[in-house]
């Protein structure tokens, strides 16, 4: 019988499995909400109340945050400017980041809006609430209450306001907003105005 002998901390670190983020929210608690290339949300482990990591295909997100509260797919609102009914994803977010804003637009082919209170200061702000109506090329008008800010995605290369931003934003303002921003994934750059 061969003896058991020690091996210095290294060797272990060199020849250890080693999880990625994903696996270790697995093991060490958290749940994962699974989506597709358009947002919709394909699936959750139901191990709490409480989600750690999002995974659009091959990549992930381990959010600083909890996803908490709310984590609904093809809900509707009514759209404040058409008085429309409009179909999409929420997530309503304890202590969520803009990280997990800008990996849900860098991922998906969907604009995204985000909601927070503290204007153009969006990098350390905490986002209350994001959500998605499954389009390219639009947010949906409908203006929750609570917030003092938001921020939407733009798809196609523009960071810029246009001229539907603008109008929505002074709508915004109306409803006592200070700070309407866009990020653009194609740049990752973000503007504001302040209304």
């Amino acid at each position: 019988m061969s003896k058991i002998k020690k091996y210095g901390l290294s060797h272990l670190v060199k020849t250890m499995q080693t999880l990625n983020d994903v696996e270790k929210s697995m093991f060490v608690g958290g749940d994962i909400i699974y989506m597709d290339s358009k947002g919709s949300i394909v699936g959750v482990t139901e191990d709490s109340n409480s989600y750690d990591t999002i995974v659009i295909g091959n990549t992930y997100y381990t959010c600083s945050g909890h996803v908490t509260t709310t984590i609904e797919n093809d809900i509707s609102w009514s759209d404040t400017d058409s008085q429309q009914t409009v179909y999409g994803s929420r997530l309503e977010l304890q202590g969520g980041d803009y990280g997990l804003f800008q990996f849900l637009a860098d991922n998906t082919s969907v604009e995204w809006q985000g909601f927070y209170n503290g204007g153009e200061d969006v990098d350390s702000a905490t986002l209350c609430m994001l959500r998605t109506i499954h389009s390219s090329n639009q947010v949906t008008g409908s203006i929750p209450t609570g917030y003092n800010s938001t921020i939407h995605s733009h798809v196609y290369g523009s960071s810029s306001m246009s001229e539907g931003d603008e109008e929505a934003a002074e709508a915004y303002g109306d409803f006592g907003y200070s700070t309407f921003a866009v990020y653009d994934k194609q740049t990752g750059r973000t503007s504001y105005n302040d209304i």
